[in-house]
């Protein structure tokens, strides 16, 4: 069953990329990533001594074809009603205020500095040596620490904006003009941003951070030199950019004190092809029916708990399963199940078939704009596709675009690039030294 599940899967990747001639659409990205995640499977097939049913198989073949369905009528519709492609007459870089960027370079290091004297207070001191081992004593305390100051905590967010904000001003001005690769006071927020991702423990945000910066290389390489065919060499880079992610992940796993002792390939295919196995035993035990206490249970938990926290709804019982772990062959398989099984979780068949295709319609209507953005204008929609680019790489891992999206953090991380960008372009702050 899995070698019918990867034809398929593949063949499904073929046929959207005849049709479209492009890796970095919607649904091209939602096959890709499929084909990954099954390959992976595979990788670990003999280990798990596991099969996939063909229940399994149907649901998420079904789901990739509703979403591709969707995302081909959506370009259809938004090309031959609503989108014209712009033409670059001038390449103008985007326009920042030194004075802004210097500011906005202290503060950021002032926050960084801040998080991290909290972070090793908290763990009882700093050495380079026993990093890992003060890690680990992290994760697996981090209910009993003091934590770091609310405060603290909140103000990363501003760094993480400035981060993509810089890198979007960064990597738009070096297409227009090689000699602006060499302003690297832009890139400062992108180096603060990092060490704040490594220490939180998790490396998601670094994952999703690297998947934006690959789409947002792409789309502006598009809107400045044409619509480029895809050969060889555009398919190895990407190949290359998705094997460094994947390396960087792997190897960053003692790091923020994950015990593990896989190899590098067993454990990113263990980690990217686990969530089919669980969805496996998901819908072995319930099927496709609806298991969630309450709406949204799973899907809008992120919601829920934004509803909760301005005391607009009272906090709802009814623990979720979610982070149940599946074993196979007394082998740890994992604890997520893709992002099929919230979806089925909290609405079924029908009403999770209705969200997915809001889904593809949504990131299908963005892309279709982005192309048309003039990037040195900031257009929210290439902006917005980029970021939300992982809901789809990260499609057969979990569900992210409504349950994590749809949230405290991302709405404020949201405002925080809206102020950032407000600042720094449109804002001029000059700063003078006179001397006596």
């Amino acid at each position: 069953m899995w070698n019918i599940f990867l034809i398929v899967g593949f063949a499904m990747l073929l046929f959207v990329f005849a049709i479209e001639k492009d890796l970095f659409s919607p649904n091209a990205i939602l096959c890709e990533a499929y084909v990954l995640s099954i390959v992976c499977a595979l990788y670990m097939k003999e280990t798990w001594i596991f099969s996939i049913h063909h229940d399994t198989v149907s649901v998420i073949l079904a789901g990739n074809v509703w979403f591709v369905a969707v995302g081909l009528c959506t370009s259809l519709f938004y090309k031959r009603h609503h989108l014209n492609r712009v033409e670059v007459s001038e390449k103008a870089p985007i326009s920042y205020s030194l004075g802004s960027l210097m500011i906005l370079n202290v503060v950021c290091f002032i926050i960084s500095a801040l998080y991290i004297f909290f972070f090793f207070r908290m763990v009882g001191g700093f050495s380079l040596s026993s990093f890992p081992a003060l890690m680990t004593y992290y994760r697996y305390n981090i209910d009993e620490l003091e934590g770091i100051p609310t405060i603290i905590n909140q103000s990363v967010k501003l760094v993480r904006a400035a981060a993509y904000i810089a890198l979007y001003i960064y990597l738009n001005n070096s297409l227009i003009d090689k000699r602006r690769r060499r302003d690297i006071r832009l890139l400062l927020p992108v180096i603060g941003y990092f060490p704040l991702v490594i220490l939180s423990g998790g490396r998601f945000d670094l994952i999703i951070f690297l998947i934006y910066a690959v789409v947002l290389w792409e789309l502006l390489q598009r809107y400045y030199r044409g619509r480029r065919n895809i050969n060889f060499k555009s398919v190895f880079k990407i190949l290359f950019a998705f094997l460094a992610v994947l390396l960087i992940f792997s190897n960053t796993r003692s790091l923020v004190g994950r015990k593990n002792t896989l190899d590098a390939l067993s454990y990113i295919s263990s980690y990217f092809g686990g969530s089919l196995q669980c969805f496996d035993v998901y819908l072995l035990r319930n099927g496709t029916s609806i298991q969630s206490s309450y709406l949204g249970q799973e899907l809008f938990a992120g919601l829920h708990k934004l509803l909760v926290q301005f005391r607009i709804i009272e906090e709802v019982g009814g623990k979720s399963d979610l982070a149940d772990f599946v074993t196979a062959n007394s082998v740890v398989v994992g604890n997520v199940y893709t992002a099929y099984r919230k979806m089925l979780h909290d609405f079924g068949v029908g009403g999770g078939g209705l969200f997915h295709g809001l889904h593809s319609f949504l990131m299908n209507k963005w892309y279709l704009k982005a192309a048309c953005s003039p990037p040195q204008r900031f257009g929210l929609p290439l902006l917005t596709y980029s970021i939300l680019a992982f809901t789809l790489y990260l499609h057969p891992f979990s569900e992210f675009f409504f349950s994590t999206v749809l949230s405290w953090n991302y709405m404020l991380f949201f405002v925080f690039l809206f102020l950032v960008k407000k600042f720094l372009v449109n804002m001029r702050i000059i700063i003078s030294i006179r001397p006596k």
